[in-house]
């Protein structure tokens, strides 16, 4: 039993980067198992997921995150950059915890997942 991606449009990381429309996406464990022409993949007991109004595309890679202060967001953003010439400290940061860092770092990767991110470099 396998999940088809059907009738999507699938954004390609190929030479020439195609974008293939009205394809079906055959993806069998962890592993993409086939792309194909819309209908051709589908084999009995496989789930299917419409993806007319879909976009199919590798996940993204954030390579500058600092997932862990996630929970500071918007704390500093208005200060100048001389502030940040001294120090990388986030105002209030030293009275977090590992724990409330463990939680930080959880809620941002949920939202990376959310928006399409599925690897990161910290």
């Amino acid at each position: 039993m396998a999940l088809i991606l059907t009738n999507a449009a699938v954004l390609t990381v190929d030479a020439t980067n195609r974008i293939l429309s009205n394809c079906d996406v055959r993806i069998a464990g962890n592993s993409i198992a086939g792309i194909g022409p819309a209908g051709t993949l589908t084999h009995p007991g496989d789930e299917m997921l419409d993806c007319s109004d879909a976009l199919v595309m590798p996940g993204l890679v954030n390579v500058h995150t600092h997932a862990a202060t996630a929970l500071f967001r918007g704390l500093a953003d208005d200060l100048p950059r001389e502030f940040w010439a001294g120090s990388y400290r986030i105002p209030g940061q030293e009275r977090f915890t590992a724990a409330q860092y463990a939680h930080a770092l959880r809620a941002a990767c949920a939202e990376y997942l959310l928006n399409g991110i599925t690897c990161i470099a910290d």
